[in-house]
């Protein structure tokens, strides 16, 4: 604590003889300095306040250095830190820097992501027009990066780009993209439109004078249209069609909770369409993964995968985050679907157990530049009890929902 106020009183005195909030040009050499010894050292704690302060001078420069130097450290209080650095940059020229970011084609893909995350909480016309632009990449990633930041807003100005997104899904389907661009779409104009040319012509007639929509349901299409049907676990839809199933099989899943959890894995893959990628990790002290990669839900792979589900057996101790790391690693998916009924009983190398706000940092860090959903089951959560506060808090920090099971 002592360290951090004295990190804070340094960048208050740094900025201080300048007008606006600015840093002085010494003051700015003097952040920039202590960046590049952090970053040395690969001290995090010090590269992130060395960031905060970096924020008060809304520049364009602050804001390359901000971003250059946070993906050169990449934990995740850092990226946070980076994050709210460059949000709270308001001048003309460092917003000008950001959106010109995100209109440019190309680009790394973890800056832009930055880029979209520190937009997502304004309100102006070119933030707005920014976000709609980066919905002309081509990278899963740093769309649902985009999507969940527009979904926040709902800015008029992104419509367009949401519309060509749709257009270019109907040629290449993603159901996970899909199904953000549609609620997109219809939680700023209240409307649905199952086709790129319907959505065109709505559009056209009205965005010169169009307000968003501002309360009211959302059109019932986005459910009951059969395009938009999904399969369920546990009465919750499964929004992605590239998912890792992440099953708990501790000692306290032992009898009629591993059996439900079961049988409700086995609908769920059934119901999954041709189309769709999964596969399945089972969890304790150890982990129990069925294929290390996607595998196609055809009729056979979903035999083999229920087969290998109906054999887990309940036994050992909660290693969630070992579970949600190795997750992570399958490549092509885009979606987590968590099941627990226990608190994580990780243990560090001191043997102190982890805390869930030091999961929630690690899961964040893994996911920051990934943007998969994770959506979340409990069993037997008290609510406001301490796992479903985390189960809760783990799926609303990655755009997923929080089921819990009786």
């Amino acid at each position: 604590m002592q360290r951090i106020g004295l990190g804070l009183a340094l960048v208050a005195a740094l900025a201080a003889p300048s007008l606006g909030g600015e840093l002085t040009k010494k003051g700015f050499r003097k952040l920039k300095q202590r960046t590049k010894a952090a970053l040395a050292q690969g001290d995090a704690d010090a590269l992130a306040e060395a960031l905060a302060g970096l924020g008060q001078d809304d520049s364009r420069a602050a804001v390359d250095l901000v971003l250059k130097s946070a993906l050169a450290l990449p934990k995740g209080k850092v990226l946070r830190a980076a994050t709210e650095a460059l949000a709270s940059m308001d001048s003309p020229e460092a917003q000008e820097a950001l959106c010109a970011r995100l209109q440019k084609k190309g680009g790394h893909p973890h800056l832009k992501i930055l880029c979209i995350d520190a937009l997502a909480g304004r309100e102006d016309k070119a933030s707005g027009e920014a976000l709609g632009a980066a919905l002309a990449d081509k990278r899963p990633e740093v769309l649902r990066a985009a999507l969940r930041a527009i979904r926040a807003r709902k800015p008029v100005e992104a419509v367009d780009g949401l519309i060509d997104l749709f257009e270019r899904l109907q040629r290449r389907p993603d159901q996970l993209l899909q199904r953000q661009v549609d609620y997109a779409l219809a939680e700023i104009t209240g409307k649905y439109f199952e086709t790129a040319e319907d959505w065109r012509k709505f559009w056209e007639l009205r965005k010169a004078s169009f307000r968003p929509r501002t309360g009211g349901s959302l059109p019932a299409g986005l459910t009951t249209s059969e395009r938009n049907k999904r399969p369920t676990f546990f009465g919750s839809e499964i929004a992605s069609d590239r998912l890792v199933f992440v099953i708990d099989t501790s000692g306290s899943m032992k009898g009629d909770r591993l059996a439900k959890c079961k049988q409700q894995l086995a609908e769920c893959i059934d119901a999954l369409s041709p189309r769709s990628r999964f596969t399945i990790i089972g969890f304790s002290s150890s982990l129990r993964v069925w294929n290390k990669r996607l595998v196609q839900a055809s009729p056979a792979n979903k035999q083999k995968a229920k087969a290998f589900a109906q054999a887990l057996q309940a036994a050992g101790n909660t290693f969630t985050l070992t579970a949600l790391k190795n997750a992570f690693e399958v490549q092509g998916a885009d979606a987590i679907v968590l099941l627990s009924d226990g608190m994580p009983t990780e243990t560090n190398n001191k043997g102190e157990t982890l805390t869930t706000d030091f999961i929630l940092d690690e899961v964040d860090a893994q996911n920051r530049f990934k943007k998969w959903r994770i959506d979340t089951f409990g069993f037997e959560v008290t609510p406001g009890g301490s796992l479903s506060a985390f189960m809760r808090a783990l799926a609303k920090q990655h755009g997923g929902t929080f089921t819990p099971i009786r």
